[in-house]
């Protein structure tokens, strides 16, 4: 009995750790969090997949809102063309937002410190795909 308990006090502990994460993006469902280092910077990445591209696209932009509800944004950059990228720096940390749209994915990338939006573009390309990163 007393190790059926012991059981019982280490998986509600697991639970109440893991679910004490901090995540960024509420909506879809989450494939990949992840810290890595790219160009001496150190990046935190969440990925959700949707099921549909509609679900994904209608998402995305309440993903955005709900980054740019974070703090004060001192720049910003976007694709005006098609929408697939968004860029926020704030005073602690700078945000991308991607929709890649054959995947049906949305990836957060966010840096430990404060980087410029042109340097994080420098790094953008080794912030692919969970399935990219892996196969590098």
């Amino acid at each position: 009995m007393l190790v059926f308990i012991l059981l019982v006090i280490i998986i509600v502990a697991f639970l109440v750790l893991k679910s004490n994460k901090k995540v960024w993006m509420h909506h879809g469902h989450h494939t990949r969090n992840q810290t890595i280092l790219i160009n001496d910077h150190t990046y935190y990445i969440e990925e959700v997949v949707f099921k549909s591209y509609q679900s994904a696209l209608t998402n995305y932009y309440k993903i955005v809102s709900d980054v740019a509800e974070y703090g004060e944004i001192l720049e910003s950059d976007y694709d005006l063309y098609d929408w697939t990228y968004n860029y926020i720096r704030f005073e602690d940390t700078t945000i991308c937002i991607k929709h890649y749209r054959s995947y049906n994915t949305i990836q957060l990338s966010k840096s430990q410190y404060p980087i410029s939006i042109e340097q994080m573009k420098l790094d953008n390309p080794k912030l692919g795909l969970k399935e990219d990163y892996l196969n590098s």
